[in-house]
């Protein structure tokens, strides 16, 4: 499998509401590139929130780790790993265009890992921290249901070509013209 070329140079971009499993299939992808002989690194901004095994979010230090983990998904790239994965929510399109911007540049395949929501209830009791889970993010039901509704923006606008009229999809989203490789 390490000579293959199917498996490398690739960037996997999860793209999943808060309390999907994005991370820990993550994990699990992360096993079977290590066992299978290649290289892999796994970034995701959420990393710089863990203070003690506790997700600690502070709104005003957002944008500042979602620079750094772009450096360091940079970093990756040109160090030619050879799977390259963004574990963020990535539910807009100018939140994956950095990465798949870089990506492409460094001449990476990117694949989307798109994580289909559950029921809004599902995923507030994945966030809620519990001694048995102090790494959940908490994350409040409303900011779920928001983020749940920009998941399946973003889910037409990606399949949108295959599934809505060329000219209903341009009338709902003028602005965003989208380049299918």
């Amino acid at each position: 499998m390490k000579n293959n070329p199917c498996f490398a140079k690739t960037v996997i971009m999860n793209r999943a509401v808060p309390g999907s499993g994005k991370t820990s299939l993550s994990r699990c992808i992360t096993d079977a590139i290590r066992a299978a002989g290649l290289t892999i690194a796994n970034h995701s901004t959420d990393d710089f929130f863990m203070e003690d095994g506790r997700y600690c979010f502070d709104l005003t230090k957002l944008a500042v780790y979602h620079h750094w983990n772009l450096l360091g998904f940079q970093r990756s790239l040109r160090r030619g790993i050879d799977v390259v994965i963004c574990d963020n929510t990535n539910l807009q399109p100018w939140q994956t265009a950095p990465y798949t911007d870089l990506a492409r540049r460094h001449g990476y395949q990117v694949i989307f890992l798109n994580l289909t929501p559950r029921e809004l209830w599902k995923h507030v009791a994945a966030q809620q921290v519990t001694q048995e889970k102090p790494d959940a993010h908490g994350v409040p039901e409303a900011r779920l249901a928001e983020f749940i509704r920009d998941f399946n923006e973003y889910d037409e606008l990606i399949y949108g070509i295959r599934g809505i009229c060329a000219r209903k999809w341009q009338v709902r989203h003028p602005i965003l013209i989208w380049i299918i490789w």
